[in-house]
């Protein structure tokens, strides 16, 4: 991320690029409104500096979500600029208590060599809580589920819709192969719906932003599709958890940190949720471990 990047991609709505995209609307007033805020404490120095050379005000933080790459400079902004914070209930209570993320994950409070491993933001207040499908002078929130609790997009009044982690750039799926996912149904009925929802420019937050959303947004359900295939070929015989994410790991030819590890697994659970609720596979007990099989 660096100042000289930053992109006005019409009138009040800009871009300012980097491993997680920050959107900035201003208004009339020179106050400026953040769309996610990045990744860590360095993310909110650069976009303070922004800030100031533009010569705006911060009036708001609005959090498409909570995972810590979208809120990691909350903390720091808010603290320099008093600035509101603005997300939906169930993104807000992560955001005001991020050791929630690192525990979701984990499945219990991470040992603490994990923690130190496994980025966590510094919390910050959430001082208004949006309602998805919400209208605001210069904003549409819309409801955007399937990747974490309550995700929201946000349509600027220049029609710029900032697509938060709804679908992601094709590098970044070529890259990990298993993007993170909680509700793989919702995530899937998303992307249908984002096809449907017209705009000037479409930014997701993750790579460029674009003119035409069809296109990622059928490459991202076909990734998907290549995941559950995988895995209904993986459960042709039944298998534990574990041995089912190390093989299906070794399919994408994927050699994972902690806390890729960990989010991965993640994943796995709800496209394994997914498959139960669609009657494609089955779950048993036996000695004490829990067995998944696809349905013959």
């Amino acid at each position: 991320m660096n100042v000289k990047n930053i992109i006005q991609l019409k009138n009040s709505s800009w871009l300012l690029p980097g491993p997680t995209n920050v959107g900035i609307f201003t208004d009339c007033d020179c106050g400026a409104y953040l769309i996610d805020t990045g990744c860590d404490r360095e993310s909110g120095k650069i976009l303070l500096r922004a800030v100031k050379q533009k010569e705006w005000q911060v009036r708001a933080i609005i959090n498409t979500h909570s995972n810590a790459d979208h809120m990691g400079a909350n903390n720091f902004i808010q603290q320099a600029t008093g600035c509101e914070i603005w997300a939906t209930k169930e993104e807000a209570a992560f955001i005001e208590s991020p050791l929630l993320e690192e525990s979701f994950f984990y499945g219990g409070l991470p040992f603490s060599d994990l923690r130190r491993r496994f980025y966590a933001a510094r919390p910050s207040k959430v001082t208004r809580i949006l309602t998805p499908d919400q209208t605001h002078e210069n904003f549409r929130f819309i409801s955007l589920p399937g990747h974490f609790f309550n995700m929201v997009g946000v349509i600027t009044s220049d029609d710029i819709f900032y697509t938060a982690d709804a679908l992601f750039d094709e590098y970044v799926l070529n890259k990990y192969k298993i993007p993170y996912l909680l509700d793989v149904r919702a995530f899937k009925e998303t992307l249908y719906k984002i096809k449907n929802i017209r705009a000037e420019l479409y930014v997701p937050s993750h790579g460029e932003f674009l003119t035409d959303i069809e296109p990622l947004a059928n490459y991202n359900a076909f990734r998907v599709e290549e995941i559950e295939e995988k895995l209904l070929e993986i459960l042709k015989e039944s298998l534990s958890f574990d041995d089912i994410a190390q093989r299906l790991c070794r399919s994408f030819e994927l050699s994972l940190t902690y806390s890729q590890f960990l989010v991965i697994c993640s994943t796995i659970r709800s496209f394994l949720s997914y498959l139960v609720d669609s009657k494609k596979i089955s779950h048993s007990m036996s000695d004490n471990k829990m067995l998944w099989e696809a349905v013959k």
